[in-house]
């Protein structure tokens, strides 16, 4: 029977196999005491879990041991379900699942940036929205490269029309494909999941600093509908967090003639003018004959 977690999904490791493994891995770098400290800093504060060094061990030491529900939940949640989890349990990269190549891919946008670009930095992001028909949004990108691999992106926006109203935020990275940018991100706000936004077009400025960035934008928006959108990016020297949040949102062509919009007017009316080819592979479907049914 599988064992279930305290929350009552049935885990994906019925054997407690996985956790075994990557609780093995780290007792070469961790001691008893440390690798039950590190699970229960995840508890919730409410949670007074705690597990002793004796039981631990006896689970290490007994290949058919099983872990209570509420002790593999503490455990797994940290030694098998976090990245840190995942490389205990492949120290070995090519004996790692396939997923691995995607989560590496990910992991070393970096490595992927050609030699010399620059993308640090905020910028405004503008497309047609895939909520409010007739509406246009306002978005703010934040490209961060402080970790020495990933370049991570964030993407606010201040949603005033929306259910939930509010700073609307999803969070992910950024990667190159034959020098071509590409931001996948993750979130559950006014879209859902995963969405991808795919540069076909990219400025940079005299230093090698990207400025402007154009291509497409494909999600699915909170009413489960899929939206492809064409979006422009442009670099803000400005660079105030606070002011760019606060002119973000979702807005009518007429609420962006205001004055206080106008620079953002001009942005829309710039991508409006880009006429993009033809989008391979999903216009032909409309072309399809289908064969009368004998």
């Amino acid at each position: 029977m599988p064992v279930r977690t305290s929350a009552g999904y049935p885990t994906r490791d019925p054997g407690q196999r996985a956790l075994k493994q990557a609780l093995n891995q780290a007792k070469l770098f961790y001691s008893p005491q440390q690798m039950i400290a590190a699970a229960a800093s995840l508890r919730p504060k409410s949670d007074k879990w705690t597990y002793s060094e004796t039981g631990l061990r006896n689970f290490l030491e007994d290949e058919d041991g099983q872990l209570l529900p509420k002790n593999y939940d503490a455990l797994a949640t940290y030694w098998l379900y976090t990245p840190l989890g995942r490389a205990l349990r492949y120290p070995d990269p090519r004996e790692a699942p396939a997923f691995d190549r995607v989560t590496h891919a990910l992991a070393t946008g970096q490595e992927t940036l050609p030699l010399g670009l620059k993308v640090d930095g905020r910028f405004y992001c503008y497309h047609g929205s895939y909520l409010h028909e007739g509406h246009f949004a306002i978005r703010i990108i934040e490209i961060n490269s402080a970790d020495d691999h990933i370049l991570t992106v964030t993407d606010t926006v201040h949603d005033r029309k929306s259910f939930g109203k509010g700073n609307k935020v999803s969070t992910g990275a950024m990667v190159f494909a034959d020098r071509r940018p590409q931001i996948v991100l993750y979130g559950h706000e006014n879209k859902i999941g995963f969405s991808l936004m795919t540069g076909t077009d990219a400025v940079y400025d005299d230093d090698s600093e990207l400025t402007e960035l154009l291509g497409g934008f494909l999600v699915l928006n909170k009413d489960q509908k899929l939206a492809y959108r064409w979006f422009l990016m442009l670099r803000e020297r400005d660079n105030d967090r606070a002011k760019m949040i606060k002119e973000s949102g979702i807005y009518t062509r007429a609420e962006l003639r205001a004055p206080e919009l106008k620079r953002h007017s001009d942005a829309f009316d710039h991508l409006a003018k880009h006429q993009p080819g033809e989008t391979h592979f999903i216009a032909p479907i409309r072309n399809y004959k289908i064969d009368d049914e004998q």
